[in-house]
């Protein structure tokens, strides 16, 4: 349980890294908080996966979870630092923070929380870890309390033209027509103009 707790760290740091980018001038504590958050977590998934007892899979579901680990996985990286401007958004001071509403954030405000859970369910599948099955829900549960904190107190903030993107993009559940947005922008970073 002890990594399962860091895990539930982990966000905290991503909680403080909000709070943080909230002020000037605090470059250094913002890309401290992001690379302890994100480390953190990724460490604390790599132990639960591997410790404690295990559920024996047929080869079939272990092999099709490593496939949406995987999958989902390079989805939750593109999402955070790709479709993202990367220095702007975890290192640089808040006055440097931009929008993007397109590619994955033309699919829904928050596709991370999406990606996340399908990766660890993918891992839980691959592994058949029993502790990565509690650490899961825990940090699913956690991640969707930090994006409505981030959706309805620090991105109206921290984002210029946040409020007029919450009108035109659904909150995690994608739809039709954000479906085809994400589509046909997906690709290079692209800045919020006023509009989508």
């Amino acid at each position: 349980m002890l990594f399962v707790f860091l895990g539930c760290v982990s966000f905290l740091l991503l909680l403080l890294h909000d709070i943080v980018t909230l002020r000037r001038g605090q470059a250094f504590w913002r890309s401290a908080l992001t690379l302890g958050g994100f480390g953190t977590a990724a460490y604390s998934m790599f132990m639960v996966a591997t410790l404690g007892e295990k559920y024996v899979f047929p080869p079939l579901v272990s092999v099709f979870g490593w496939f949406v680990f995987i999958l989902f996985g390079l989805a939750l990286l593109y999402a955070l630092f790709g479709n993202l401007p990367l220095f702007n958004t975890y290192f640089r001071g808040p006055g440097d923070r931009t929008l993007v509403t397109t590619g994955m954030y033309a699919l829904s405000r928050h596709p991370g929380l999406l990606w996340y859970c399908l990766m660890l369910a993918g891992l839980f599948m691959a592994t058949g870890s029993k502790l990565l099955l509690v650490a899961a829900l825990v940090w699913g549960l956690l991640d969707l309390l930090h994006v409505l904190v981030q959706d309805y107190y620090f991105f109206p903030r921290i984002l210029p033209g946040y409020r007029q993107y919450q009108r035109e993009t659904p909150m995690l559940i994608p739809t039709l027509t954000s479906l085809q947005r994400c589509l046909s922008t997906i690709g290079p970073v692209k800045l919020y103009k006023g509009g989508t």
